[in-house]
């Protein structure tokens, strides 16, 4: 009987999940009995996959989109084939699911299964699920089971589904870190000291993230330097919402492999996290990056990214007015200057204390124990 496998349904999905999952077996690598099941698509994903069975035992299971529900639907149907294959899992570990739905398939599937636990990693707040009662009951009558615990990313979204499932044991609700800062990471490097600053908006290019007063800020105040705007667009209608960037010299349209996106982060001199209508209480895969790259983050004072700024000063709190961002972005520290290299003391801290190296052991607890 393997004692844990990790599974993930939405391997498939534009932007970060399936690089997350080699983060994690990058991390977990040298641990025995773990393996991972995750979602195939024609045309998609075989190169994370490949990469993901030379770290760890992985197999995967046929879907037709990226859709969360049709991920974990058929997640559960290729758990059901393995264990009548007599393969067996003491511990099922969905690291995406769509969680109202799996809370009401779970008890079917489970009286075939029945691993000892089933945990599932939610990335939000409980509120998109208490708009509705019916979802809200099972999903309350799920958490109870003895089998299941919930994670969350950041002690922010613990706080806030503790206060509104009471009915659940707080044991069951529980916090749990990524494993994002794969080692050994090169040192930071200063960048390059030039008369403008370079600023990078990497990742999932979609709305939320600031561009529609970003971009043309940049546009009419030149001297505040030089925004690249590089990854690939989240849905056809996001690139429909956005249409403004296709004439933005600084647009970068294209899917951007990890180890791309890292270089592009390091010839910048600031990353910016100036996300809006944002659940603040999120992680953020930026953040991280940012820390990779070894540097600093512009970001709102709220919730988990706001407190991480504030705590280890790795990066600089921006006011909520836009004219005030714009007197911010005018008066930022230059690379070579004391200031500079404090942000950059700060990320190395950053860096310190979410490494793999440290968080690996906690992880590990979760998965086996």
């Amino acid at each position: 009987m393997t004692k844990v496998v990790i599974v993930q349904p939405w391997f498939t999905a534009v932007g970060h999940p399936a690089q997350s999952i080699l983060n994690t077996a990058k991390a977990l690598s040298s641990s025995t009995g773990i393996s991972y099941l995750v979602s195939a698509q024609d045309g998609t994903s075989e190169e994370p996959f490949k990469k993901l069975c030379v770290l760890a035992d992985a197999e995967n299971f046929k879907v037709s989109s990226s859709s969360l529900r049709e991920g974990t639907l058929k997640a559960l149907c290729k758990l059901f084939k393995l264990n009548k294959q007599k393969r067996r899992f003491q511990h099922v570990f969905f690291f995406d699911a769509h969680l109202v739905f799996l809370s009401i398939l779970w008890p079917f599937f489970y009286s075939v299964l029945k691993p000892q636990r089933l945990s599932l990693i939610y990335l939000m707040g409980p509120e998109r699920i208490l708009r509705s009662r019916i979802a809200t009951s099972f999903v309350s009558r799920f958490l109870r089971r003895k089998e299941v615990t919930l994670y969350l990313r950041t002690e922010e979204l613990v706080g806030a589904w503790h206060k509104v499932f009471t009915r659940v044991p707080p044991t069951s609700i529980r916090h749990l870190p990524s494993l994002e800062l794969p080692g050994p990471l090169a040192p930071i490097v200063s960048p390059i000291i030039c008369n403008h600053l370079k600023f990078g908006i990497l990742g999932q290019i979609r709305q939320g993230k600031g561009l529609e007063w970003l971009v043309p800020m940049f546009i009419s105040k030149p001297e505040l330097g030089e925004l690249l705007v590089a990854g690939a667009f989240n849905n056809p209608r996001e690139a429909e919402a956005m249409a403004f960037l296709q004439g933005f010299s600084g647009f970068r349209n294209e899917y951007l492999a990890d180890d791309t996106m890292l270089a592009i982060a390091q010839q910048q001199h600031y990353l910016l996290m100036l996300y809006d209508n944002w659940d603040a209480r999120m992680e953020s895969a930026v953040l991280y990056l940012a820390a990779r790259a070894g540097r600093p983050v512009i970001a709102f004072g709220n919730g988990w990214c706001g407190r991480q700024v504030i705590e280890y000063g790795n990066g600089l709190i921006a006011p909520s007015n836009h004219a005030d961002i714009e007197s911010l972005l005018q008066s930022l520290p230059r690379a070579g200057s004391k200031e500079y290299s404090k942000l950059l003391l700060g990320v190395e801290r950053f860096r310190q204390e979410h490494s793999n190296h440290k968080l690996r052991d906690q992880y590990l607890n979760e998965l086996v124990n």
